[in-house]
């Protein structure tokens, strides 16, 4: 198990919770992420990597990690989970696959996993069985603003069985379990007054409709209204 921390700091932690306002959390996690991408680029040493975001951050965090990568970057795939109201054996969340967009997968490729704060097993083995399903992965990193010590070993346990090593890159680290700011951070970023169905990625569909991603958060120009021809 490869492991690099960065920036751990408490003063970190309590400013992320303390975020209350969506485009706030936005700026403070795509500035994690360039720290996290910078790592990652190092880790990888040139090899191309498939980057597979959870879909509630993806533009603020996975998109922010995949940019960087540039001609390295071999695909990509969002996938939203959702939290079942039972826990499983062990008192661990369970969580199911609600809306998925996947790119296709090459064969024994280097998979990075993106997500802003990693506070479930379950949850990114649901995500990591979803891609085994379409190839074999060869190496897998793990990629978090945040992430508990705790689960870093429980999920190294869980995919060596599978024969698949774990390396881990992660700005802050957390003595504690993440549940709590997981949830905080998607709350704040999805603002919707009603959430019927998953907020989407505007990145992800950009890369599937066009046009060229981008991950800021600046309003799309309006479009100019079309001039009535000679027929209307």
């Amino acid at each position: 198990m490869k492991i690099a921390t960065m920036n751990i700091t408490t003063a970190s932690i309590d400013a992320l919770f303390a975020i209350t306002d969506r485009k706030r959390t936005a700026r403070e996690l795509r500035r994690l992420a360039d720290l996290v991408a910078d790592e990652l680029a190092s880790k990888l040493g040139g090899q191309p990597a498939y980057v597979v975001g959870s879909g509630p951050d993806l533009d603020q965090f996975g998109a922010r990690v995949a940019d960087k990568l540039g001609k390295q970057l071999l695909g990509a795939a969002a996938i939203w989970t959702h939290l079942l109201p039972h826990r499983v054996a062990g008192n661990i969340r369970n969580f199911c696959i609600s809306q998925e967009i996947i790119e296709p997968l090459p064969p024994k490729s280097t998979v990075v996993l993106c997500q802003s704060v990693i506070a479930d097993e379950f949850e990114v083995q649901t995500i990591i069985s979803r891609l085994q399903m379409e190839q074999r992965i060869d190496r897998l990193i793990i990629c978090a603003a945040a992430l508990a010590t705790e689960l870093r070993a429980r999920l190294t346990k869980y995919f060596r069985y599978d024969g698949l090593e774990v390396e881990f890159v992660a700005v802050l680290d957390f003595a504690t379990e993440t549940e709590l700011l997981r949830d905080h951070i998607y709350s704040v970023l999805d603002d919707r007054p009603m959430k019927i169905v998953p907020i989407m990625s505007r990145w992800m569909m950009e890369r599937t409709f066009g046009p060229k991603p981008s991950y800021d958060d600046k309003p799309r120009p309006k479009p100019r209204p079309r001039r009535p021809g000679p027929n209307g």
